[in-house]
């Protein structure tokens, strides 16, 4: 969360899944419950012919009258000779805004194509446009 402008964790991915992933649809999506510090956190692995798309659920809002923003932060590692992309071109510093992020292997093909993020409300869901590294 951010509070005051300096970023506060609320949970972080445990080392292993407790337990096993829960298969639905057919085993195309894997839930993992359980797997962050948080237990109001879960996550899904959705599959489908040439894409994965990931899910982080957040059951119940860790957003108070001390925290208004909630934000996610991650640590990318990439294999060796993979570059990361923002809107057709390299990064080579943080903190850039972008509509568009890929990832690009030694050969410069696309490998993984980042969609913009989906955040879903109780009730209404909305798209946000931009991601930063």
């Amino acid at each position: 969360m951010i509070d005051q402008g300096r970023f506060t964790d609320v949970a972080q991915a445990l080392e292993e899944a407790p337990q096993i992933a829960e298969r639905h649809q057919d085993d195309r999506v894997l839930h993992y419950a359980n797997a962050w510090t948080d237990l109001n956190i879960a996550e899904e692995i959705v599959s489908a012919p040439n894409s994965v798309e990931h899910r982080l659920i957040v059951n119940q809002s860790p957003i108070t009258a001390w925290h208004d923003q909630l934000e996610l932060q991650a640590q990318l590692e990439l294999l060796p000779g993979a570059t990361l992309w923002a809107d057709g071109q390299p990064i080579t510093s943080s903190g850039i805004v972008a509509h568009s992020l890929e990832v690009r292997d030694a050969n410069g093909q696309t490998v993984l194509v980042f969609e913009p993020i989906k955040a879903y409300g109780s009730h209404s869901p909305r798209s946000i446009p931009a991601a930063s590294t």
